[in-house]
């Protein structure tokens, strides 16, 4: 079963909790590059989600989003996708999100060791939380404008 365990470990869930700083680490020998950041909504609100990344220290991105509330005719659940402000390219980062008027909570590939590649899914599963599941897999950066612009399109048709 090596490669059903392999899969298990390359998704991996961090809650994202108010006042609960998680994933950070002073390691800066590496890098990695980022695939994409979603966070889709399992509720029946909409829900306020920001995002922040920092790229090579500098900020490249500080957005607020609105989620949408899941509606029971979806096939698949509504979201955002963050737009990819950052260079397709290895480097060093964090992603710092935080939902509603949460704490702010970092994700940092250096708390991995710095995989190839880095692609955070976040599911928000409360008011206050967003579960995290960072994939680790090459072919998330190979793919990653693609499902880029078929995830934003389908979103921007739900939302019309």
């Amino acid at each position: 079963m090596p490669c059903a365990r392999r899969a298990a470990l390359s998704a991996s869930a961090v809650p994202l909790l108010g006042g609960c700083s998680v994933l950070s680490s002073e390691d800066t020998a590496g890098e990695s590059r980022l695939a994409n950041i979603l966070v889709t909504n399992n509720l029946e609100s909409s829900h306020t989600f920001a995002c922040r990344i920092e790229w090579e220290g500098e900020r490249i991105l500080d957005r607020t989003y609105t989620v949408p509330a899941e509606q029971p005719d979806q096939t698949r659940k509504p979201g955002v996708s963050v737009e990819r402000v950052w260079p397709d390219e290895p480097g060093q980062f964090t992603v710092s999100c935080k939902l509603n008027d949460e704490a702010w909570t970092t994700l940092n590939p250096a708390d991995r060791d710095y995989p190839d590649c880095y692609s955070p899914y976040g599911y928000i599963m409360s008011a206050s939380t967003v579960r995290w599941f960072v994939g680790l897999n090459q072919d998330f950066c190979q793919t990653a404008q693609r499902d880029y612009d078929s995830w934003s399109r389908w979103n921007e048709s739900r939302t019309e």
